[in-house]
C-alpha cells in the first residue's frame, strides 16, 4: 500500500522534474504541425534520372547553420526564431535530398512558441532511408509569408539547424542552378557582410540541388532580417542577381 501510494505521488513529480532538467522534452519547445493534413513526404526507390535541358534561374532549396553533424538527423532539426523577435503565425518546411529521391513538406505553428530555437516535431515513415544520408545531402529550409507551402516565392526565409551538435559560424546555402558560376553574398541593411563566395558544385547526383555556398558568419550576429543575394554568371558574362530576405538569429 505504501509503495503503491508513493508511485502515484512521485510519478507526476518525477515527470515535472524531467521536463525542468530536459527542456527539449517539453511540448512548448517543439514546433507542432498545423493539423493532421499539414505534412507530406515521399521517397522513390529507384534512382532519379537527371532531366535534360539547361536549368534557367536559381532556386534556393536549403539554408542551414553548419552544426558539424556528419549524418542527417531530422528528429534534431531546430529553427532559430530569436529572443523577443516578432514571429510569423506559421512556418513552412521543405526538404529535398540531393539525389531527388526524398521530398517532404509541412506547415508548423509558431504562434505562442516560447522557445528561441524550438525543435521540429518530425515523424517520418522513412527513417531507415533517411539514416543513410549525410547531413549535407538533404536540403532543409523554412519559409514564411506565402499563401501556401507550395508557393516558393516566400517573403521570408528561415535557417535550419540540422543535428544535435552546436551550430558553427558558417551558413550553408544549397541552390539548384545550371552550369553557370554561382556566387552568394550576405548583407544587412543593404550593406555587404564580408565578400561574395563562389558556390561549389556538389558531388554525386544533383537532381535536388546542384551547388553549395559556404558563407562564414561574423562572431557577433545581431538578430535581424538579412539580405541573401545569389548571383548567376551567364555565358555572355552578364550576372543575374536574386535577393532573398533571410532571418538570422543565434541558436540558444
Amino acid at each position: 500500500m505504501i509503495l503503491g501510494s508513493s508511485r502515484k505521488i512521485f510519478g507526476p513529480m518525477l515527470a515535472g522534474l524531467l521536463l525542468q532538467l530536459c527542456p527539449a522534452l517539453a511540448i512548448d519547445d517543439v514546433l507542432q504541425l498545423a493539423d493532421s493534413k499539414s505534412f507530406y513526404e515521399t521517397y522513390l526507390d529507384g534512382p532519379i534520372q537527371q532531366r535534360g535541358g539547361a536549368v534557367v534561374g536559381v532556386t534556393v532549396v536549403g539554408v542551414r547553420l553548419d552544426s558539424g553533424e556528419p549524418t542527417f538527423q531530422p528528429e534534431q532539426i531546430r529553427v532559430p526564431l530569436g529572443h523577443g523577435a516578432s514571429r510569423p503565425e506559421s512556418l513552412c518546411l521543405r526538404m529535398l535530398s540531393r539525389d531527388g529521391r526524398y521530398f517532404a513538406r509541412g506547415q508548423y505553428r509558431t504562434s505562442g512558441m516560447a522557445a528561441d530555437s524550438p525543435r521540429l516535431d518530425f515523424r517520418s515513415t522513412y527513417n531507415s532511408k533517411l539514416a543513410a544520408y549525410q547531413s549535407g545531402d538533404v536540403a532543409v529550409i523554412f519559409t514564411a509569408g506565402s499563401k501556401t507551402c507550395d508557393d516558393r516565392n516566400a517573403a521570408q526565409l528561415f535557417v535550419a539547424v540540422v543535428g544535435s551538435g552546436r551550430s558553427g559560424e558558417r551558413l550553408m546555402v544549397q541552390v539548384r542552378a545550371g552550369g553557370a558560376r554561382i556566387r552568394a553574398q550576405l548583407g544587412l541593411n543593404d550593406k555587404a557582410i564580408g565578400s561574395a563566395v563562389l558556390c561549389e558544385k556538389g558531388p554525386g547526383p544533383t537532381v535536388g540541388f546542384s551547388h553549395e555556398c559556404a558563407i562564414d558568419l561574423p562572431k557577433y550576429l545581431p538578430t535581424d532580417n538579412y539580405q541573401l543575394s545569389i548571383g548567376e554568371t551567364g555565358a555572355a558574362g552578364s550576372i543575374l542577381v536574386k535577393t532573398f530576405t533571410l532571418f538570422l538569429a543565434r541558436v540558444s
